[in-house]
Protein backbone atom coordinates (compact mmCIF):
# COMPACT_ATOMS: atom_id res chain seq x y z
CA UNK A 1 0.00 0.00 0.00
CA UNK A 2 1.23 3.45 -0.67
CA UNK A 3 2.34 6.16 1.84
CA UNK A 4 -0.75 8.36 0.39
CA UNK A 5 -3.21 5.01 0.69
CA UNK A 6 -2.33 4.78 3.98
CA UNK A 7 -2.91 8.06 5.42
CA UNK A 8 -5.87 8.36 3.27
CA UNK A 9 -7.26 4.81 5.00
CA UNK A 10 -5.86 5.67 8.32
CA UNK A 11 -7.21 9.64 8.87
CA UNK A 12 -10.27 9.61 6.85
CA UNK A 13 -12.77 8.39 4.36
CA UNK A 14 -10.82 8.05 1.18
CA UNK A 15 -13.96 9.31 -0.94
CA UNK A 16 -16.88 11.82 -0.29
CA UNK A 17 -15.44 14.06 1.08
CA UNK A 18 -15.40 18.14 0.76
CA UNK A 19 -11.53 19.28 1.31
CA UNK A 20 -10.16 22.98 1.13
CA UNK A 21 -6.46 23.02 0.45
CA UNK A 22 -4.92 26.23 0.86
CA UNK A 23 -1.52 26.88 -1.29
CA UNK A 24 -3.38 24.81 -3.56
CA UNK A 25 -2.13 26.65 -6.91
CA UNK A 26 1.38 25.26 -6.83
CA UNK A 27 4.40 22.28 -5.95
CA UNK A 28 2.55 19.99 -2.89
CA UNK A 29 -0.61 22.04 -2.86
CA UNK A 30 -1.89 21.34 -6.25
CA UNK A 31 -0.74 17.76 -6.56
CA UNK A 32 -2.56 16.60 -3.32
CA UNK A 33 -5.45 18.57 -4.74
CA UNK A 34 -5.62 16.85 -7.90
CA UNK A 35 -4.73 13.30 -6.57
CA UNK A 36 -7.33 13.77 -3.91
CA UNK A 37 -10.08 15.30 -6.41
CA UNK A 38 -8.90 11.72 -8.69
CA UNK A 39 -9.94 9.51 -5.45
CA UNK A 40 -13.42 10.81 -5.27
CA UNK A 41 -13.37 13.96 -3.09
CA UNK A 42 -14.82 17.31 -4.21
CA UNK A 43 -11.47 19.46 -3.91
CA UNK A 44 -11.48 23.83 -3.36
CA UNK A 45 -8.21 25.26 -3.92
CA UNK A 46 -7.54 28.38 -2.28
CA UNK A 47 -5.01 30.68 -2.96
CA UNK A 48 -4.22 34.52 -3.55
CA UNK A 49 -4.37 35.14 -7.57
CA UNK A 50 -7.89 34.32 -8.69
CA UNK A 51 -6.44 34.08 -12.62
CA UNK A 52 -4.32 31.45 -11.69
CA UNK A 53 -7.07 29.63 -9.69
CA UNK A 54 -9.79 30.19 -12.68
CA UNK A 55 -6.91 28.23 -15.05
CA UNK A 56 -6.53 25.07 -13.01
CA UNK A 57 -10.03 25.15 -12.16
CA UNK A 58 -10.59 25.62 -16.32
CA UNK A 59 -8.15 22.66 -16.61
CA UNK A 60 -9.21 20.32 -14.39
CA UNK A 61 -13.14 20.01 -14.19
CA UNK A 62 -14.48 19.47 -11.01
CA UNK A 63 -12.32 21.32 -8.60
CA UNK A 64 -13.66 24.53 -7.54
CA UNK A 65 -11.63 27.67 -6.28
CA UNK A 66 -11.54 30.24 -3.47
CA UNK A 67 -9.34 33.49 -3.47
CA UNK A 68 -8.32 33.28 0.27
CA UNK A 69 -4.75 35.39 1.73
CA UNK A 70 -3.60 33.35 4.39
CA UNK A 71 -2.41 36.32 5.79
CA UNK A 72 -5.60 38.33 5.84
CA UNK A 73 -7.50 37.76 8.78
CA UNK A 74 -10.70 39.39 6.80
CA UNK A 75 -10.69 37.08 3.67
CA UNK A 76 -9.97 34.08 6.04
CA UNK A 77 -13.52 35.26 7.61
CA UNK A 78 -14.88 36.13 4.44
CA UNK A 79 -13.92 32.80 2.83
CA UNK A 80 -15.05 30.97 5.90
CA UNK A 81 -18.25 32.24 5.64
CA UNK A 82 -18.94 32.06 2.00
CA UNK A 83 -17.94 28.27 2.22
CA UNK A 84 -20.16 27.86 5.23
CA UNK A 85 -22.58 28.48 2.73
CA UNK A 86 -21.62 26.86 -0.67
CA UNK A 87 -20.39 23.90 0.99
CA UNK A 88 -21.83 23.13 4.34
CA UNK A 89 -20.46 19.76 3.82
CA UNK A 90 -17.05 20.80 4.22
CA UNK A 91 -15.11 18.28 6.56
CA UNK A 92 -11.53 18.74 6.07
CA UNK A 93 -8.88 21.15 6.08
CA UNK A 94 -5.28 20.66 4.47
CA UNK A 95 -3.20 23.89 5.45
CA UNK A 96 -0.50 23.75 2.96
CA UNK A 97 0.03 27.70 2.26
CA UNK A 98 3.17 28.72 3.20
CA UNK A 99 6.83 30.41 2.65
CA UNK A 100 10.09 30.77 2.87
CA UNK A 101 12.71 32.78 2.41
CA UNK A 102 16.41 32.86 2.92
CA UNK A 103 16.67 35.17 5.93
CA UNK A 104 20.28 37.24 6.32
CA UNK A 105 20.15 38.58 10.36
CA UNK A 106 22.92 40.79 9.37
CA UNK A 107 20.16 42.34 6.85
CA UNK A 108 18.14 45.23 8.41
CA UNK A 109 15.31 43.91 6.23
CA UNK A 110 15.38 40.68 8.68
CA UNK A 111 12.89 41.36 10.82
CA UNK A 112 10.13 42.38 7.98
CA UNK A 113 11.40 38.76 6.14
CA UNK A 114 11.01 36.78 9.66
CA UNK A 115 7.71 38.56 10.26
CA UNK A 116 5.92 37.80 7.09
CA UNK A 117 7.90 34.01 7.56
CA UNK A 118 5.55 33.85 11.11
CA UNK A 119 2.29 35.53 9.61
CA UNK A 120 2.07 33.27 6.57
CA UNK A 121 3.23 29.90 7.97
CA UNK A 122 1.93 30.22 11.43
CA UNK A 123 -0.72 33.04 12.40
CA UNK A 124 -2.30 32.07 8.48
CA UNK A 125 -2.82 27.84 10.25
CA UNK A 126 -3.93 29.17 12.90
CA UNK A 127 -5.97 31.68 12.17
CA UNK A 128 -7.87 29.12 9.22
CA UNK A 129 -8.08 26.36 12.46
CA UNK A 130 -9.99 28.72 14.21
CA UNK A 131 -12.09 30.19 11.21
CA UNK A 132 -13.16 26.56 9.88
CA UNK A 133 -13.41 24.65 12.98
CA UNK A 134 -17.25 24.11 13.43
Amino acid sequence: MSAYASFLESTMNGTGNTILVTGGTSGIGLGLALRLHKAGNKVIIAGRRKALLDKIVSEHPGIESVVLDVTDPHSIQHSSEALAISHPNLNVLINNAGIMHWEDLTDAKYLSTAENIVTTNLLGTIRMVYAFTP
